[in-house]
């Protein structure tokens, strides 16, 4: 049972300086934003492209002076490569045009943040293969893929400490936020972290608590850990999401407790890795959680997201 992963790279382009001024108010497929940032788009696909980086997608986002890229689907290691070459290149690019690109998940408050939603399927080749999808069951999911989304969200909120792994990535987990808030999984559903598509598409899980200061290589491995052990269990998939459904995490600190009472990511990640993982990023929460929006964002920037 292989897998396959696309990635959706959300950033946003603001002024030279640190302090963070966004180049427009445009909002999600705007043509205006596309006329005004011509040359930095069609450059930055270019770039990519010599590089190897095949590109379904490059557009206009819901935030001001935020745009999208979507990386075309490949196996798991592949696609993380292609992650880490994609945002450095996102922000060299942003450079050679006057302009930063950052990856800060939540660099303005009250206004639509940037992620890196991950889209997984089973890549279903040979004769014995296993299908993600399924048009007889009752959400269009095969019993593998229902076991596969059950085994990531068994795992959710331990996973939001690698997937979301910055003070500022929970700002931008809120409701009505096209996040998903919540710690379920929806048919088509936008405001649920976990997304069953199966409109217009192959059904697939997307992931949406997801975003680019994750390590995409730790990421997408601990994601797919979670599922397939769902996979190899034949774990249940519970209901969809309802208001009443528990919220997931809401800090970093909360993301670590739930990943330090997880045995099974625990042991995924190894002892050594997972005391360094936990130690590193509990010392960032103690010096951002006294931080302002303003403040950490231009922190953030200054290093270089």
């Amino acid at each position: 049972l292989g897998l396959v992963a696309v990635v959706e790279i959300e950033f946003c382009l603001h002024g030279p300086q640190d302090k963070y001024t966004a180049v427009d108010q445009s909002s999600w497929c705007s043509v205006a934003s596309f006329d005004d940032n011509a040359e930095f788009v069609l450059e930055l696909g270019e770039m990519l492209s010599l590089q190897g980086i095949s590109v379904s997608q490059i557009h206009p986002e819901s935030a001001p002076g935020q745009f999208e890229v979507v990386l075309s689907h490949c196996g798991l290691l592949e696609i993380a490569d292609k992650t880490i070459a994609a945002r450095e290149t996102i922000r060299a690019c942003a450079l050679r045009h006057r302009m930063r690109a950052t990856l800060v998940p939540k660099p303005i408050d009250r206004v639509a943040g940037s992620g890196m939603h991950v889209h997984m399927s089973f890549s279903a080749k040979g004769p014995n293969a296993i299908g993600m999808s399924d048009e007889h069951q009752a959400h269009g999911m095969s019993g593998a893929g229902e076991s596969f989304v059950a085994g990531v969200l068994e795992h959710l909120d331990a996973l939001t400490s690698i997937c979301t792994p910055t003070c500022n990535s929970f700002r931008r987990i809120q409701p009505g936020c096209w996040v998903g808030a919540q710690c379920g999984w929806g048919v088509d559903d936008k405001e649920a972290p976990l997304r069953l598509c199966l409109s217009n598409c192959e059904p697939h899980l997307e992931i949406k608590c997801v975003d680019a200061t994750c390590n995409p290589y730790l990421a997408l491995a601990m994601l797919a850990r979670s599922g397939l052990e769902g996979v190899k269990t034949g774990a249940d998939l519970p209901p969809p999401i309802t208001p009443d459904t528990k919220l997931l995490p809401t800090s970093l600190t909360q993301a670590l407790d739930a990943l330090e009472a997880d045995r099974f990511l625990l042991q995924a990640l190894g002892r050594e890795l997972s005391q360094v993982y936990v130690a590193v990023k509990r010392t960032e929460a103690d010096y951002f959680g006294t931080l302002s929006l303003e403040q950490e964002v231009a922190v953030l920037i200054s290093k270089g997201l």
